[in-house]
């Protein structure tokens, strides 16, 4: 009798050093993990500061070989030589990425006036 098995893989983001996040409509990547609820982040387009984990979007995207507490200069270079921004005008990755964002804030806030 023969078994069969089927192996699944999940679509998680893991957040580590180097993922390429969204915050404040910006695309950033994560320089350090701080601790279990926020990041330092940094990006080309966006001031380096610690933000909540609450307040960032995963996306698919990774900065392969990114050192932890990298500068913003070889943020900036990797980021480049990555092509990060040419790889997010693709169709398809920024419209995705906020309309899952405004619709799950959307049933919030229709999930929220139920209550009143």
């Amino acid at each position: 009798m023969a078994t069969e098995t089927n192996v699944k893989t999940t679509t998680w983001r893991l957040v580590q050093v180097g993922r390429v996040v969204l915050a404040e409509k910006k695309l950033a990547v994560i320089v350090e993990i701080i601790d279990q609820k926020r990041a330092l982040i940094d990006g080309p387009h966006i001031q380096r500061q610690a933000i909540g984990f609450s307040k960032i979007t995963l996306t698919p995207l990774v900065l392969a070989d990114l050192s932890r507490g990298s500068r913003t200069a070889t943020v900036e270079k990797k980021w480049k030589a990555a092509d990060i921004d040419g790889k997010w005008r693709r169709p398809h990755g920024l419209r995705r990425l906020l309309v899952r964002r405004e619709e799950h804030s959307l049933q919030t806030l229709r999930d929220s006036r139920l209550w009143f």
